[in-house]
C-alpha cells in the first residue's frame, strides 16, 4: 500500500492517530518483506478501514477549517482520494470502537519504564531537598530496587546492583 508513505508525510496532521498509522505502516512492511504485494490483506482488516476512516475524517476537517497551509493542500487531496478508493474496496465490516493497534504489552513496558524513571529522578531530588546529596550511584540504586520491589513495576529485570560497580543502569 504506496499511499502509506505519502500518508505517514502528513503525520503532523493526524495527531493522535499518528501511532494508530505508524503501527499500520509496519504491519505492512513486515508483510511486503515476505512477500511482494501480501500487505494488500490488510484491506481486509476492519481495524484498518476503521482507523483509515477515521484519518480520512481527520483530513477532511483541515480541509473543512481552511487552516490546512496552501502546500498540503494537494497531498491531503490526494491522500483523501487514496484513502476513498481503498476504503471502497475493502471490507465492509466496521468495529464499533477504534481499534488498538499498539498492543497493551508494548504500552505497559513504556509506561512502566516511564514510571520507574519517574521514581528514580523524584528519589534523587527528595534525597537532595533532604540534604542527602552524598549518596552514592549504589545506594541510590540498592534504594531504587527496594522501593520498586514487589510492586506491578517489578518486572524482573531489577535486581541488586554489584557493590563494586561505580556507575549503575537500569536498562
Amino acid at each position: 500500500m504506496p499511499f502509506l508513505r505519502d500518508l505517514n508525510e502528513l503525520h503532523d496532521l493526524l495527531g493522535s492517530l499518528g501511532p494508530s498509522i505508524e503501527a499500520i505502516i509496519k504491519r505492512a512492511l513486515n508483510l511486503e518483506e515476505n512477500r511482494l504485494g501480501s500487505s494488500n490483506v490488510l484491506l481486509e482488516d476492519p481495524d484498518v478501514a476503521c482507523v483509515l476512516d477515521m484519518v480520512k475524517e481527520k483530513l477532511s476537517g483541515h480541509i473543512v477549517s481552511g487552516l490546512l497551509e496552501p502546500s498540503k493542500l494537494d497531498p491531503v487531496e490526494s491522500t483523501l482520494e487514496n484513502i476513498n478508493r481503498i476504503l471502497r474496496a475493502s471490507t465492509k465490516k466496521r468495529p464499533e470502537r477504534p481499534p488498538p493497534l499498539v498492543t497493551k504489552d508494548q504500552l505497559l513496558k513504556e509506561e512502566r519504564e516511564k514510571m520507574k524513571s519517574l521514581i528514580a529522578e523524584t528519589m534523587t531530588h527528595v534525597l537532595i531537598e533532604k540534604g542527602r546529596s552524598d549518596m552514592d550511584d549504589y545506594d541510590l540504586a540498592v534504594l531504587l530496587c527496594k522501593v520498586i520491589e514487589n510492586t506491578v513495576l517489578d518486572d524482573g529485570r531489577y535486581v541488586m546492583p554489584p557493590r563494586h560497580l561505580q556507575e549503575v543502569t537500569f536498562d
